[in-house]
């Protein structure tokens, strides 16, 4: 399916899908097992299927059923299990997936406990990267939607630390932040935008008038990977803060100058998410076309949700301009997933208050500022 949709060649996307068809039963017969439930083989069998599902039917919840399966298996198997190559591997590998499952079924993941953020590691602790900080803050996010969730159902008030564990998942971000900057201060740039060679052009001429290009692809990927995830963290402050003011203090400092090109600390989501699109040519040309462009999907939802359907940038991302790209990384009209940037509807339970739906952010929207302690 990789090959097929990177290529335009319509048989080898016919055989991915008879290839998908024989591996079900497969998989149906291992997991019946308890032995070969608990093999590598099958592991690897039910990533692939997720993979598959979340390259071909992204508008569908297909590949979730397959990482909820995958998530089940990791979990029962343990983390000690996951410490050594290639069960190691596949974790690292696949924990955006596991973390995005549990973002869009809206459930506190397992991957949130601290035995999950620690053993894989613990016989290599020089091996862990700052990806991998940058996910385990990640990993308490669909915790937190789940906790706001519960409060709307019932109809009641917001558990009273709930406030602090965004304070403090914010705290997190931005000390990975300022130790990241002193890595990145010379490894992005910012450049004026080629109308000639550029593929950020719509019918009224080039979307911005400088991209981010870095040292490397992983580099770039990182960064945007951080941008998604402060982006989910603004939006879920600002739900909660609005649904409920008196949750502004403790002060939190959202906005801190840095040292190089990018917003680095700030209440700016929409600023943060258009820096992910400045980020995608040098992704997409960089990363052989398809693999970098595939690894953007998570950060390219988020940015998309951000921004809203109707803006310049999500139009580009699903009209004829962006054909190349939209083709290598799935973005289509009705493929992107829009669960992953929660609308929250909110009946507080305070007299005098009504509701409140929460919507993108307005060009000009700042979020509470605030100081740390």
């Amino acid at each position: 399916m990789v090959f097929g949709r990177a290529h335009g060649s319509q048989e080898a996307k016919l055989e991915s899908f008879r290839l998908y068809g024989e591996a079900l039963p497969k998989l149906r017969a291992a997991v019946e097992g308890i032995k070969q439930a608990w093999d590598f083989s099958t592991l690897v069998l039910i990533t692939m299927l997720s993979m598959y599902e979340l390259v071909s039917h992204r508008a569908g919840f297909g590949w979730g059923y397959h990482a909820q399966a995958l998530a089940t298996m990791i979990e029962l198997r343990g983390p000690w299990r996951h410490k050594k190559f290639p069960e190691k591997s596949v974790f690292l590998e696949h924990r955006m997936i596991l973390l995005s499952q549990a973002i869009c079924s809206r459930r506190k993941s397992f991957l949130a406990r601290k035995i999950w953020k620690e053993v894989p590691w613990e016989d290599d602790l020089a091996s862990k990267q700052p990806i991998d900080y940058l996910l385990d803050i990640l990993c308490d996010i669909s915790g937190l939607i789940e906790d706001i969730d519960r409060a709307e159902r019932v109809g009641r008030a917001y558990e009273e630390n709930l406030d602090q564990l965004i304070i403090q998942s914010f705290r997190d971000i931005n000390k990975w932040w300022q130790q990241w900057e002193a890595h990145i201060a010379d490894s992005c740039e910012e450049v004026t935008t080629d109308p000639k060679s550029t593929i950020m052009v719509d019918e009224d001429g080039i979307l911005f008038p400088t991209l981010f290009e870095y040292k490397n692809f992983f580099t770039a990927y990182t960064t945007c990977i951080y941008n998604a995830v402060r982006i989910q963290l603004l939006l879920l402050w600002e739900i909660l803060t609005r649904a409920a003011p008196h949750t502004a203090e403790p002060q939190l400092g959202l906005d801190e100058p840095n040292n190089t090109p990018l917003l680095g600390i700030t209440s700016d989501a929409r600023g943060l998410a258009r820096e992910i699109f400045q980020s995608l040519e040098y992704c997409h040309l960089q990363s052989k076309h398809h693999f970098g462009t595939f690894c953007l999907l998570f950060p390219v939802d988020f940015a998309y949700g951000s921004l809203g359907l109707n803006s310049r940038e999500s139009r580009w991302l699903l009209g004829n301009n962006a054909t190349e790209f939209a083709r290598f990384g799935g973005y289509e009209p009705g493929t992107m997933n829009h669960k992953l940037v929660p609308q929250y509807r909110f009946n507080v339970p305070q007299s005098g208050q009504g509701t409140l739906r929460h919507k993108p952010l307005n060009e000009n929207t700042k979020l509470n500022s605030v100081v740390l302690d």
